[in-house]
């Protein structure tokens, strides 16, 4: 079977290697090949937990797919895995983390039952970036929580002077 790839985890050993739409790893990238995918990072080898925390992040990047502009996959630079099972988003032209994911929801993951909440908290990202593009907000911002229990909570640098 042909494999292809979606994305380059970064794990223990500083190496990269691709991972296919399943979130398997199966091929160790070298620096020849063609590098240009979405990083997947705070995945370690040493947690039982690592393949199943892949097959989460290939199911957001499915969900992302079919976004356009901003928020697509296209424009997906980063996603870290957090120790406490987190997941935050990073896209190219923001300087700012998206808090996606706080733990995850059991054995369950964040697969197709969690879909329709994730394109809700997509959403609700282009809502509040949309306002605060408007208002002038958008460079002072450092993260967007999309998973407080408040709706989408934004955190911004302090002012300066």
């Amino acid at each position: 079977e042909k494999q292809i790839p979606q994305a380059l985890v970064l794990m223990d050993k500083n190496r990269f290697s691709y991972v296919n739409s399943r979130g398997e790893i199966f091929k160790e990238a070298d620096e020849t090949d063609k590098l240009d995918f979405p990083v997947i990072t705070g995945i370690s080898t040493q947690n039982t937990e690592a393949m199943e925390q892949l097959q989460n992040v290939t199911s957001i990047m499915a969900v992302l797919k079919r976004e356009k502009g901003q928020w697509s996959l296209n424009n997906l630079s980063e996603i870290h895995v957090n120790k406490n099972g987190g997941i935050s988003l990073y896209f190219s032209g923001l300087k700012a983390e998206i808090r996606l994911i706080h733990n995850y929801p059991g054995n369950a993951g964040v697969r197709e039952p969690a879909r329709k909440d994730l394109i809700k908290k997509f959403a609700g990202l282009k809502k509040v970036t949309r306002h605060l593009s408007r208002s002038g907000g958008i460079h002072r911002v450092t993260s967007i929580d999309l998973d407080s229990t408040d709706g989408v909570v934004v955190s911004f640098k302090k002012a300066e002077g």
